[in-house]
Formats: C-alpha cells, sequence, structure tokens
C-alpha cells in the first residue's frame, strides 16, 4: 500500500509540476520500474530452473545459484540501474529497495560478501523498513553459504526471537529451519528435531511444511525411532498438495514400518504405490524398496531376485544402480559371498555414472579388489616361503612329520583365525575352493599356482629314449629360483597390515582387523608396519569399556620402547602422559635438502655428489638410507641406466638392509636376480642342447636296428667336446657407485 501510495503522489507532481521536474521524476521512476522488472525476471529464471536429469533425491539445503549467462545480465544491469538510484536520489523511499534487489543480485549470483554488505547496509541504514525481517534472513543464509556457521547460527536465533515478538510467523519458521540444518552438522539432533517441529507448524507453505516434516522424519529415523518416523511421514503426506510430495511421505513411511518390524504393512503400502499410475515414473524405486523389505524379513533369496529384476527391468536407471549397491551388501554382510559383492559393485559403477551412489559403488569395488589382491599375494609369497623353508626334496618329510613343519602352515589350527569374520567365506559358494585362500595344507605346495619355483615330477623321469637318444621335448626347462627370503617376508608383512586396514578402515570388520593385525605381530613383530598394528590395536581395545585399561596402555608403551622414532611413538606417548622425545637434529638433513633442491634444478651431477657423501657418511642414519636410494632412484628414472641403479639398490640393501628404503626395492632386486639366473639356466640348456645334437650326429644307422631288435648297441664313446657356448661369469659389482657403462 505504501509502494502504491507513493507512485500516486509521484504522478501527481509530474502532472502539477513543469516539463523539466516531470521529465527529471520520469526518468526516476522508469529507471526504478526497469530495474525491479528485469530483477523479477532473472529471479523468476534462477529459481524456476529445471533440475538435474535423473535427480530423485532433495536439493540440498542453500545449494548454490546456477543462474544462466542470460540471468547474470539482467542482475548486472539491475545493480547497475539501482547504484544510479541510490547515487542520485540518496533520500528516496525507494532506497531500501534498490539496497535490497542489489543485495539479492549478488545473492542470486553467489557473491556472498557483496551481498553480505549491502544487506548490512540496509538493516543498519533503515530499521524500520518492511524489508528488514527479510533482509535479515538473507543474511544470515548468505553467512551460510559462505561458511561461516557458527555467525549465520547467531543472526537466525536473534532473527527467531525478534520475528516472534513482531508476529512474523512465516520469517520464524524459515529461520528455524536454517538451525536446524545447522544443529545437524552440528551432531546436536535434539536441538534440530525441535527446530524442525518449529518450521513444520509455522511454515506458510504446504511445501515448506512438508519437507519439514520429511527432515523431522529422517533424524527420528536416524534416531532409531521408527515409531515417530512413521508419524512424521504420515503428517508429510497429509499436508502433502502435489503428487511428488505426497510419494516422498508414501515411501518413507514404508521404509520406517519395515524398520519397525511391521513387513507386511509396509508391503502393503508399497504395492499401492506400485498400482497408482501417477507414480509410474517412481515404479524402479518402489521395486528396489520391495526387496529392501524382504531383506529385513530375512529372505534372502526374494531379495536377491527381486534386486536382480530391477537391475534389468530398469536398467541404466538410478534405481538399478542401487540395486546393485544393495545386491553387493546383501552378498558382503549377509551371505559373505565376496566374490558375488564383487561382481554386484563392479556392474554398479557404471550402471548409471550420475547416480548418487556411484562413488560409493567405486570405493566397495576398489576394496574388494584390493581385497582378493592382498589374499592372493599372501597365498603366493606364504607358498613361496614354504618352498624356500622346506624345498621339494625335503617336503616328504615334512609331511610324515607335520609337526616339524613351521607352525604357520596349519593356519585353520590357530583359535584366534576361528573366530575371524573372514572364515566365514569359506561357507559360501565359489570361495569354498577359493585358489587364494591362506589355509594353505602342505600338499598343496605340489599344485601351487607358482609352479615355476618347483620341479615337477616330469623332471624326474629319465630323458633317454628307448634308442638311448636324450628327448629333446624331456630336457629341463630352466626354473626360476625364488626371491630372497627376507624379500618374501617383507611382502607377507605388507599385505598383512594392508589387509588388516582395509578391514578396519574399509569394511568396518574390527574382529578381522584384530585378528590380522595380531597376525601381523605375532609373524613379523620387528616389521616396519609393527608400530601401526600396535597403535590401533590400542584403539581397538580401547573402544571396549569393558576391557582393562592396562591392556591398551601397555601396547602403547610397547611402541615407545621398540619403535621410539616411529610417528606412532609420539602420539603414544603423549595419551601416556610422557614428555615429547626430543628431537635430535640430524645434521645430514640439510645435506640431504640441498641435494634434493640441486635435483629439482635440473644439477643431476651435483645432487649425485652430495647424495654420495651422506651415503658414506653414517651407516646409522636414516637420511644416509634416503641418499642411498635417491642415488639408485636418478641412475634408473633420470639417467636410464639400470644397471647402475642395481648396484646403488644392492648397496641399500647390503648397507641399510633394515630400512624402509630396502624393503622399497627389495622386489626389484629379485626380479632382477631371477632374470638373471634366468638367463643361466637358458645358456646351459643351449649348452645341453648342442652337446645332445654331437651325440645324435654320431650315431649310426646299425645302432638303430640293432635297438629295434632288441639288442643292445655297443656304446662307442664321443670324441671330446669342447664347450661351444660358455656360462658367462657373473658381472662384476663395482665397489662404488659409478655409472656402468651399457654393453
Amino acid at each position: 500500500m505504501q509502494r502504491y501510495l507513493l507512485s500516486v503522489v509521484i504522478l501527481t507532481i509530474i502532472i502539477l509540476s513543469g516539463c523539466s521536474v516531470g521529465d527529471f521524476l520520469g526518468a526516476y521512476f522508469n529507471t526504478y520500474y526497469n530495474a525491479q522488472r528485469q530483477y523479477n525476471e532473472a529471479e523468476a529464471e534462477v529459481l524456476n530452473a529445471p533440475a538435474q536429469p535423473g535427480a530423485r533425491t532433495e536439493k540440498e539445503f542453500l545449494a548454490p545459484f546456477d543462474a544462466s549467462s542470460q540471468s547474470k545480465t539482467k542482475f548486472t544491469a539491475v545493480i547497475e540501474k539501482c547504484s544510479k538510484l541510490l547515487q542520485y536520489h540518496p533520500e528516496s523511499k525507494l532506497v531500501d529497495d534498490a539496497l535490497f534487489m542489489i543485495g539479492k543480485s549478488y545473492y542470486y549470483q553467489n557473491e556472498h560478501q557483496s551481498a553480505e554488505r549491502k544487506f548490512n547496509e540496509l538493516i543498519s541504514t533503515h530499521p524500520e523498513s518492511d524489508l528488514l525481517f527479510e533482509a535479515r534472513l538473507l543474511l544470515a543464509e548468505t553467512q551460510y553459504r559462505s561458511n561461516n556457521k557458527d555467525l549465520s547460527a547467531r543472526s537466525a536465533q536473534a532473527l527467531i526471537d525478534d520475528a516472534r515478538a513482531a508476529d512474523e510467523e512465516g520469517i520464524v519458521a524459515r529461520a528455524a529451519n536454517l538451525l536446524a540444518h545447522i544443529e545437524v552438522e552440528r551432531k546436536d539432533m535434539t536441538d534440530a528435531i525441535e527446530h524442525y517441529k518449529i518450521t513444520a507448524e509455522l511454515a506458510e507453505t504446504s511445501v515448506e511444511r512438508a519437507t519439514a516434516y520429511r527432515s523431522l522424519a529422517a533424524l527420528y529415523d536416524q534416531q532409531k525411532e521408527y515409531a515417530k518416523a512413521v508419524d512424521a511421514f504420515a503428517q508429510a503426506e497429509d499436508v502433502s498438495t502435489d503428487y511428488v510430495a505426497i510419494y516422498k511421505a508414501e515411501l518413507g513411511e514404508a521404509k520406517s514400518l519395515s524398520k519397525l518390524g511391521k513387513h507386511e504393512k509396509s508391503l502393503s503400502l508399497l504395492e499401492s504405490l506400485i498400482s497408482n499410475e501417477n507414480y509410474r515414473e517412481f515404479y524402479g524405486e518402489v521395486d528396489l524398496e520391495i526387496g529392501n523389505v524382504y531383506r529385513d524379513m530375512g529372505d534372502f533369496a526374494s531379495a536377491e531376485v527381486q534386486y536382480r529384476y530391477v537391475d534389468t527391468a530398469y536398467a541404466r536407471t538410478e534405481a538399478a544402480a542401487n540395486s546393485y549397491f544393495q545386491l553387493g551388501l546383501l552378498y558382503e554382510n549377509e551371505l559373505y559371498m565376496y566374490d558375488s559383492a564383487k561382481v554386484a559393485y563392479d556392474k554398479g559403477k557404471s550402471e548409471f555414472t550420475q547416480a548418487t551412489i556411484t562413488p560409493t559403488l567405486v570405493k566397495k569395488s576398489d576394496n574388494m579388489t584390493k581385497y582378493f589382491g592382498f589374499k592372493s599375494d599372501l597365498a603366493k609369497y606364504d607358498s613361496i616361503r614354504l618352498f624356500i623353508l622346506y624345498p621339494p626334496d625335503t617336503l616328504a618329510a615334512s609331511k610324515a612329520d607335520s609337526s616339524e613343519v613351521d607352525s604357520t602352515i596349519s593356519l585353520v589350527q590357530t583359535d584366534s583365525l576361528q573366530r575371524d569374520s573372514t572364515t566365514l567365506l569359506v561357507q559360501t559358494d565359489s570361495l569354498k575352493h577359493d585358489s587364494t585362500e591362506l589355509l594353505v595344507q602342505t600338499d598343496s605346495l605340489k599344485h601351487d599356482s607358482t609352479k615355476l619355483l618347483v620341479q615337477t615330477d616330469s623332471l624326474k623321469h629319465d630323458s633317454t629314449t628307448a634308442h638311448g637318444k636324450t628327448d629333446s621335448a624331456l630336457v629341463r626347462t630352466p626354473v626360476i629360483p625364488p626371491p630372497p627370503i627376507d624379500t618374501v617376508r617383507a611382502r607377507l608383512a605388507f599385505n598383512k597390515s594392508e589387509l588388516a586396514s582395509l578391514f578396519y578402515s574399509g569394511f568396518d570388520l574390527v574382529d578381522s582387523a584384530k585378528y590380522w593385525y595380531e597376525r601381523l605381530l605375532n609373524d613379523h613383530p620387528s616389521s616396519m608396519y609393527a608400530p601401526r598394528a600396535l597403535y590401533t590395536l590400542a584403539e581397538i581395545l580401547g573402544q571396549d569399556s569393558t576391557l582393562n585399561r592396562g591392556r591398551v596402555d601397555s601396547l602403547r608403551r610397547e611402541i615407545v620402547d621398540k619403535f621410539p622414532e616411529s610417528e606412532f611413538a609420539n602420539e603414544a606417548r603423549r595419551l601416556l602422559g610422557l614428555p615429547a622425545l626430543e628431537k635430535r637434529t640430524d645434521p645430514q638433513i640439510a645435506a640431504y635438502d640441498s641435494a634434493d633442491q640441486l635435483l629439482k634444478n635440473g644439477e643431476v651431477s651435483g645432487a649425485l655428489d652430495v647424495f654420495r657423501q651422506i651415503s658414506r657418511a653414517d651407516s646409522t642414519s636414516d637420511v644416509a638410507a634416503k641418499a642411498q636410494y635417491a642415488i639408485g632412484w636418478i641412475y634408473e628414472n633420470v639417467h636410464s641406466k639400470k644397471d647402475s641403479s642395481i648396484v646403488n639398490y644392492e648397496r641399500l640393501v647390503g648397507k641399510f638392509p633394515n630400512s624402509q628404503y630396502a624393503a622399497l626395492v627389495r622386489p626389484r632386486l629379485a626380479e632382477v636376480e631371477a632374470q638373471r639366473q634366468s638367463k643361466l639356466q637358458e645358456e646351459k640348456l643351449k649348452q645341453e642342447q648342442l652337446r645332445q645334437q654331437h651325440t645324435d650326429s654320431t650315431a649310426t644307422p646299425n645302432d638303430v636296428i640293432k635297438s629295434d631288435q632288441g639288442m643292445q648297441p655297443t656304446p662307442t664313446p664321443p670324441p671330446p667336446v669342447k664347450d661351444t657356448i660358455a656360462v658367462p661369469p657373473p658381472q662384476d659389482v663395482k665397489k662404488d657407485d659409478e655409472e656402468i657403462p651399457t654393453p
């Protein structure tokens, strides 16, 4: 009404005044009118922007606006026009309107600082404006958007108090909704519930009330107060006026009924949704929820069938992606079929890439890939370890007396393993025959996949035929020697540590994590992974209030005593109330940093010289080991001199055998050594073949005839044959780390 009277007054003045005054006031009014028209158009474009295709979830609260370039152009024009009004008519009654439009133009373009500045200007200069409460609400929302949540909460609470006194219920509802979201982020669910109740009761529109009731129901669901959640969803349905809001309320009610144990009632409600043609676009989501109800009932077979129906009937949709996720969870958590779970996650992650669940599917798939990779490596390296400790010629004796075999062979006899949740995998389908199972029996070494390390029975056969000639098909093939036992043990320790961490942080299976950490400490008590295992075990035990606190402290003291230099020792000291260990300044650190900087600057030769000096100076310093590793790395990756890099890596292992850098290069050195031995075997094989060819060339036809007639030929000793191919001696290793010329 005030704005209408102002317009009438302006028109009257124009009529009664001269032309110059009329033109001036007309231009003023036209500027404001055009600014308001463009603002309304731009605001409508932003608020009515279509949702993302396939979106089925609630919009993120106060999500950034996605203003088009056309809308931004209009907002820019609004800011320019309103700024002119403020410049030339600072005493006008439309100043607060102009400030408000400028502030909201910045607000819709996500320019938070500028918007906040204009809202504050309006609040401070026009405390009696009828736009005051709206400006204060937008100010609180802008503070939230700019991630100043504490200030936003204070602004919203003050606004609620003032708006209540002024009977501005709509403002109270919106400010309470803002506070509810902030409290949820603070994990204060009690206050959040109370603020959502205020919003649901006082909101001006049915959309706001229905959304508040659904948010309230979601909080009750998180608190496992499913009966209250059912009531809140029912209230949301009552206040909803459009079919989408009604559908969301009914679906939420069905979910809560299932969690409440009222499965039949939940299924009945879901079937009614399927029978309603208005909800055809949501059928995939409803069918998925039917599968979830079967799962909650414990009818896993029906749930599996329903999930497979959804991923087939609604292929390439969000419902299908969610169905693969639920199917994977069913296999993983209920049926313990990890291989089947992996297949479900692998398919789901590419089913509908825009789906909200896709990142979770990718993570689940990666975890399963890691799980099977770690298990496979553990089985492989454990077989190699047994082969090294118990070669094939002693295997029979070891089999006869199993008590002489390392106790780790009979893993199934370990009590803790029987309690490990991973042993449930042996009850499942294909995992009954999983070749990567760690429960290796001694006999399995004869059939282990690493057959290159074991000489097969065919090598024991006589390589001569009935004619007294050597059959080339039966010639002994070269055998790749196993890597050093230290390398094998290091790889076993690594995989046990990684598997334990995966169970702890990836699968959230604390019992399995505990088992593998304990296994790591039992088998590899001095490995570089032991401090982490001790620390994590202390954390796991510390979460059990029934255990004696002394057990937790003893694990932390073990870290401090055995691994005082580790990063976990510092934290253990803090938790035990011990003084921090004084850091000793290693004089080589500065030298290493200077060499590293030289390398970054491209001065490779200078960097190598400094690294050599550090490595030769002290055989106990971690920095010296790191410098020796850097030398090998430079030859391998900068100079591309493989031989020189290997020499330096070997020197690293020999001089710093217990360092983490030695553990890094041992697999590489084992590979190189295997290649060397393989070449030697090939040369020996060639030499044997050449000798056999000479033997074949000296045989006479009469020898063959006599052999066919059952007569033994008189062996004719061949003349002495000189080796035509000599086995090359091993390459000399230089005493220094100079570059070895490439032959």
